[in-house]
């Protein structure tokens, strides 16, 4: 090295060992970093300071990254054509990129030691000022210098909180002054065009639509390259071209960074623009044409000026959720690729199909901001090929939300660096105050916003064509949201299964063998939910559940709460069942073998009768209230799967089918049809004699009461009192008359007791003929209460039976009136 360059790197090495803020420490200190570059680009050329920062940067790269970047680094700073420092050139080379790593690395070595005295000169400047208090942004310095780091904000991340705040202001400040300047010139005749979007495609793109004026040589802004993802050069990867500057050609041909920094991905050019709110189309618009509306047209204008700014609200908010969330912590390593394409399932897709739907718009408010026709922008969007993708990538955002949020707010339970960031994120302003549990449905929600405003459009168009395109845009839209709206819901119930599936015990399906070897393994999540909802098992008049019903594709399950378990259990009407493992009342039930009736004398309850090998069970299930026995879907889905199990085969596929069993086919055709009709003539029967009055499910379901055995019953009872309470009074024959018959007629009576009814009633009245007993019979006083109660209890019996033979005759009458009337009814 020359003896200059060999002072220079003293010098370097004297500054370094100066207090603080040293070079090394400036560029460990995101915030320290701006403001001193605010502070040498308001007092001297920054070029030097820049260049010397952006040569540092290639200590870093790999052999790869050198070779790629130096072509970069040569046209902004070496190159004489270049706007940047231009100290060493290399003229005898007229391709760099054929130079050996080894040389590059060389040149800028020498290209940052040349600059280290001016970068000195610049920090002891600064140095000096701020002693004085003459820097910019002194508030914000002492705002971090003066900050106490903790587990949840540490010094690191303060840094970066404040200098993101200091680069937005400075990039608020240089689009501010340029608009105003640009604004001026124009007045003053100087020529001015539009930026082309299709000509810089590299990573550094300018914002549509921005006005560039050709005036002499603009100041060169040196555009960083790449930048390790470390804390000491965070803010450096911070500096983008401002808005509105034209880069010269041939600087930055096809930039392609093999690792963006945080601040690049969010200083997105889109956001750039969205962050500006759009403008009103009155304000814009030329007074005397809006003399010249209607009032119908100036309410399209207004309506079709809203569906502009709030697509554009939504395209800013989903860029946030992007650069703000996705981007970090994919960079920042807090969530893999995978994890993040699951959380935010393609988002970039939807983004670019929004911003593309926004562009469309903002191009037919070019002409004063009078928008002539619409229709078709919007049935491009929403109808055709275009509609059922955007269907597609919408549904499967939305449907993932629940999902979602459930994710992060379990990892920010278990993660406190994970929860730090997201606190961090979301109190940035671009998140505008509000948190990621209430960005991330913002796409759902502007989906049941599109037909409204579609519909207020489609009102206000007097054009009949223009008013049907609109129209069935807004058709469009409602059948996405209906489909995404049903993507949600079975996600939803997905995940209830899943969660029952989890916490799912059949243990209690054990007393019946056959229910335990069927259901043991069984697996809800496999099946499709189509309702779910607490329900009263009545099992009997005494015995009541509560459980919880879940009604899949095929079955019906009937699952108890017991702690964080869903039981499966069998129940029975009786103990005695129960030890013995008959009669259990299966807890799952087959749709394709049951049927739905309504409960006559409770319309909150229904009957479910469940037909297996081992005959009929019957299910009395009640609801919450009458609303939500409406709206159970239990009626229709069942009826619904009970005519799905009497499905015709499908038509044979293979010639064999198609010619040796087609007679079999037909066979089994008939088969079912008879079962069919079978089937459809017992429920007919049923919801006649229903109709008429009898509750056969209810008497079904019901204990069976024998009254005619409890009322004979009763009066063997009262015949084995009253015979043995006969006795024979003063006046009566002789005892060596009545002493022969007497026990004889006793013992005859004794044995009509043995017998049947019949028989007991021979033998009383053989008593009274052989005996010739008249005497009256003498009871004791408790005998005589005791034949009292006997006596009313028969009656109470008989009336019964008298009901019941009523109930007999009336039953015959509906059975001869069915008949005679052919089932119909």
């Amino acid at each position: 090295l020359p003896s200059s360059i060999h002072h220079l790197s003293l010098s370097i090495s004297t500054v370094s060992n100066l207090p603080p803020p040293s070079l090394s420490l400036v560029k460990s200190r995101p915030t320290h970093l701006l403001v001193f570059l605010q502070h040498v680009i308001l007092q001297f050329d920054c070029s030097s300071l820049l260049c010397y920062l952006h040569a540092d940067l290639f200590k870093n790269l790999s052999t790869k990254e050198t070779k790629k970047q130096f072509v970069e680094f040569y046209n902004s700073f070496l190159d004489k054509s270049a706007h940047g420092v231009y100290v060493i050139s290399l003229s005898d080379r007229t391709r760099p990129d054929l130079l050996s790593e080894e040389q590059q690395r060389k040149f800028v070595q020498d290209v940052q030691l040349a600059q280290a005295p001016e970068v000195l000169r610049q920090l002891e400047d600064f140095r000096q000022k701020r002693m004085m208090g003459m820097t910019p942004n002194a508030a914000e310095l002492l705002e971090v210098e003066s900050h106490y780091p903790t587990d949840r904000i540490p010094m690191e991340m303060k840094e970066k909180a404040v200098a993101e705040t200091l680069l937005d202001k400075m990039s608020e400040i240089h689009s501010s002054i340029f608009a105003a300047v640009a604004f001026y010139m124009k007045h003053l005749g100087v020529k001015s065009r539009v930026a082309d979007s299709k000509k810089s495609r590299g990573f550094f793109r300018r914002p549509l639509g921005k006005i560039i004026l050709i005036l002499s040589p603009i100041p060169f802004i040196p555009i960083p390259l790449y930048l390790p993802l470390s804390s000491s050069s965070v803010l450096l990867s911070s500096i983008s071209v401002d808005e509105g500057v034209l880069l010269p050609e041939g600087v930055l041909p096809g930039l392609s960074l093999s690792g963006p920094t945080p601040q690049q991905e969010e200083q997105d050019p889109r956001l750039l623009e969205l962050e500006q709110d759009p403008p009103n189309w009155r304000e814009h618009t030329p007074p005397d044409t809006l003399k010249d509306l209607s009032k119908k047209e100036t309410k399209r204008q207004e309506v079709i000026n809203e569906l502009f700014a709030t697509e554009h609200a939504h395209v800013r908010m989903l860029s946030v959720l992007q650069t703000v969330f996705w981007k970090p912590l994919e960079r920042e390593e807090l969530m893999t690729a995978t994890e993040l394409a699951t959380i935010f399932p393609s988002l970039d897709e939807i983004i670019d199909m929004h911003y593309a739907f926004y562009e469309h718009l903002k191009k037919l408010r070019q002409h004063n901001f009078i928008v002539k026709a619409i229709g078709t922008t919007l049935l491009n969007r929403f109808g055709g090929t275009e509609g059922e993708w955007f269907q597609k990538l919408t549904s499967r955002f939305c449907s993932h939300q629940t999902w979602a949020l459930e994710q992060l707010k379990m990892r920010q339970k278990k993660d406190p660096r994970f929860n730090s960031f997201i606190l961090e994120a979301e109190s940035r302003p671009q998140c505008r105050r509000l948190q990621l549990k209430d960005i991330i449905p913002t796409e759902m929600q502007r989906l049941t916003k599109y037909p409204l405003l579609l519909e207020n459009i489609a009102k206000c168009t007097e054009d009949t064509l223009e008013k049907e395109s609109i129209q069935q845009s807004a058709e469009c839209c409602r059948k996405i949201l209906n489909h995404v709206n049903e993507e949600v819901k079975q996600m939803e119930n997905l995940l209830t299964l899943k969660d029952y599936q989890r916490r799912l015990d059949t243990s209690g399906l054990k007393p019946s063998n056959e229910l335990y070897l069927e259901y043991k393994y069984l697996d809800l999540a496999q099946r499709r939910m189509i309702y779910e909802g607490p329900l009263t098992w009545r099992v009997t008049k005494e015995k009541t559940l509560e459980v919880q019903c879940v009604l899949l594709g095929d079955l019906l399950v009937l699952l108890q709460k017991q702690d964080d378990k869903m039981v499966l259990k069998c129940q029975s009407k009786s103990n005695i069942a129960v030890q013995e493992g008959k009669q259990m009342l299966s807890p799952i039930i087959k749709l394709d073998s049951a049927f739905l009736r309504e409960v006559a004398t409770d319309r909150k309850a229904f009957y479910v009768i469940f037909t297996w090998d081992s005959g009929a069970q019957i299910y009395e299930l009640v609801a919450q209230s009458v609303g939500e026995r409406k709206n159970l879907p239990a009626a229709d889905h069942i009826s619904f799967s009970l005519s799905l199990s009497f499905r015709f085969p499908q038509p044979p596929l293979s010639p064999t089918e198609n010619g040796v069993l087609l007679k079999n086919s037909i066979g089994e055709n008939r088969h079912l049809t008879d079962e069919m009709k079978s089937v459809d003539s017992h429920h007919s029967l049923i919801d006649y004699l229903s109709d008429k009055g009898f509750d056969l499910i209810g008497h079904s379901n019901s204990d069976q009461v024998k009254v005619a055995n409890s009322a004979l019953n009763e009066v063997m009872y009262l015949k084995r009192l009253l015979v043995g309470s006969i006795s024979l009074s003063d006046d009566s024959q002789p005892d060596e008359q009545n002493g022969r018959e007497g026990p004889e007629s006793q013992d005859q009576g004794l044995q009509g007791e043995e017998g049947e009814g019949g028989g007991g009633e021979g033998g009383g009245m053989k008593i009274d003929e052989e005996g010739g007993i008249s005497a009256p019979l003498i009871l004791s006083q408790e005998r005589m209460e005791e034949v009292r109660r006997k006596l009313q209890s028969l009656e109470v019996q008989l009336k019964r039976l008298q009901s019941v033979e009523e109930e007999h005759h009336r039953l015959q009458q509906a059975l001869s009136k069915f008949s005679l009337e052919g089932g119909n009814f």
